[in-house]
């Protein structure tokens, strides 16, 4: 999930309300919320967000790569400046889980420390905050982003453009037959999602209102068809076996939304709705061990409607603790490291 703040174009720093709603960040923070909303409940529309934010991953790691690191001496700049994102926050709240585990659980294995290491986390899930293996997927991204960014954008590439897409298959098919045949979880099997946020960059696309509404009722239609059809309504529930992959169908059924996500990068977005973006990033992380540790202490069974009520106040609050407080820490340090690997301070 990476989180950015480049803006499609300069704003003032208060925003209407009717702009603030669809800012970038608040739609960040808003698919943060549904996967809260799918771990509170048994529905499956956590992993759809999830796919909707590496679209949006790839547009905007397009979008910096072109406007702050292409012509850097170092691409090592770049490498450092979005690993550091991902995983300072990611270790420090890793870090408390485990603490507050051995402290009062004392249930953590020798193994369970591989959760400290973001890479390989979705293959061997030993992750102490239950989501990361989206994180991991995101810095298999920004591995091949570089490369992705040139095949994209680079004039003296233009003649292999057209094979982009066909490589693109292949690739993905590869990852599938890693995935279900051996459980490795590679980048390869989620990289439609990265390059439809790409090639929303790249081709510039301006959807119309006409095509936006179209996209998002055509989701509509299809969740409501698959719920419909009991042999399908598998792929839309949490912890059911389901036809085939729910992540095949995921990332096929947020393809859709592809107008809408490229609507949304071109909004407006003030200093609020770049904290939102920074702060749905806090959300994601912090949200299951608060429902894990909630649960142990208070409602060992399955929540009920007033407990989740309740949990959906406490999980913004421990979230905005965490960001305000860990988050914002970490982003100082790496500022200050990325400063010093650049020999400049970077804008982000």
């Amino acid at each position: 999930m990476a989180v950015c703040r480049l803006s499609e174009r300069k704003s003032p720093t208060a925003m209407p309300i009717v702009d603030l709603v669809r800012g970038p960040g608040f739609f960040r923070t808003l698919l943060a919320g549904l996967v809260v909303l799918s771990h509170l409940s048994n529905f499956e529309i956590g992993r759809p967000a999830v796919f909707a934010f590496f679209m949006l991953s790839g547009y905007w790691i397009a979008r910096m790569f072109e406007e702050k690191y292409k012509n850097h001496p170092s691409i090592t700049v770049f490498y450092t400046s979005r690993f550091l994102r991902i995983f300072l926050a990611f270790f420090a709240a890793s870090l408390i889980v485990a603490v507050s585990r051995t402290i009062f659980l004392q249930d953590v294995r020798p193994e369970d420390y591989l959760g400290f290491v973001v890479f390989g986390l979705a293959t061997h899930k030993h992750d102490f905050l239950g989501v990361s293996w989206s994180l991991d997927i995101e810095l298999q991204f920004y591995l091949l982003a570089p490369a992705l960014c040139l095949a994209f954008g680079a004039p003296r590439w233009a003649r292999l453009r057209p094979f982009v897409w066909p490589t693109t298959l292949a690739a993905t098919a590869l990852g599938w037959v890693v995935l279900l045949k051996w459980e490795i979880s590679l980048v390869f099997a989620f990289l439609p999602s990265f390059l439809i946020g790409m090639w929303i960059y790249y081709a510039k696309i301006a959807p119309s209102r006409r095509a936006i509404w179209a996209s998002a009722l055509m989701f509509l239609g299809i969740g409501a068809l698959v719920w419909a059809w009991p042999d399908a309504r598998p792929l839309l529930l949490r912890n059911v076996e389901s036809p085939i992959h729910e992540d095949m169908f995921g990332i096929a059924w947020t393809a859709l939304l592809a107008p809408l996500v490229a609507a949304n990068v071109r909004q407006r977005s003030g200093r609020f709705d770049r904290w939102l973006g920074d702060f749905s990033y806090s959300l994601y992380l912090v949200h299951w061990p608060t429902i894990y540790y909630f649960k142990i202490a208070f409602a060992p069974v399955p929540l009920d409607i007033y407990e989740q009520a309740l949990l959906l106040a406490l999980i913004p609050v421990v979230a905005i603790a965490f960001f305000l407080i860990i988050d914002r820490s970490m982003e100082q340090i790496r500022v200050l490291l990325v400063a010093r690997r650049a020999g400049v301070v970077p804008a982000n």
